[in-house]
């Protein structure tokens, strides 16, 4: 990882936080998650350090309760949410199907001269608890192509964000990754 930095409170207790990002890809990478690209692995985990840097100073704790205050995440506190699953029904539509009878929170896909397949999404309690105006991982990879469609059969399905990276063989470098929405069987609730 070619992210390094530094939190610390100058002579006035403000909070300074230093990233330095090293190399093509992470600054090219760096920038595009600044024009409001969808974050990498690697800058989660430098944000996940951050964080801890900022939560040792007083005037970083005052910077992220500010934060809290203002509707963004709650960062003062030390347990990282992952993901929470999504509940998706893939449906193969007729031929004909009006894209005006779309429902809430349904998302259309076309695949040739096919009538389109539907992906009708079930966002659990956890989305309802975000920030006004802010996406959920799911509509935000959905609606930035971070979906793939490759003929998954009509069925209901648990989603969950998958990172695929590719390294160099030789020097273990992280050379590109791939983010998508990974379609798994859904968990047989539990009788009782």
């Amino acid at each position: 990882m070619a992210y390094e930095s530094r939190a610390y409170d100058n002579q006035h207790g403000e909070p300074v936080v230093v990233l330095v990002t090293t190399g093509r890809h992470d600054v090219s990478r760096l920038l595009n998650l600044l024009a409001g690209s969808v974050n990498t692995i690697e800058q989660m985990k430098a944000g996940v350090q951050i964080r801890s840097q900022v939560k040792r100073h007083s005037g970083g704790r005052a910077a992220l309760a500010l934060l809290k205050a203002h509707g963004g995440p709650d960062f003062t506190t030390d347990r990282e949410q992952p993901p929470a699953p999504h509940t998706v029904t893939v449906t193969q539509l007729a031929l004909g199907f009006d894209p005006d009878d779309v429902r809430e929170h349904e998302y259309l896909l076309y695949s040739g001269p096919l009538a389109p397949v539907s992906h009708l999404v079930a966002h659990p309690p956890a989305c309802d608890e975000l920030p006004y105006g802010r996406l959920c991982w799911f509509d935000e990879m959905f609606q930035g192509d971070g979906h793939t469609y490759d003929g998954t059969p009509p069925s209901t399905y648990s989603a969950l964000p998958e990172v695929e990276q590719f390294a160099h063989p030789e020097t273990g470098e992280i050379l590109d990754e791939r983010r998508y929405i990974h379609y798994g069987p859904v968990e047989p609730k539990a009788a009782g």
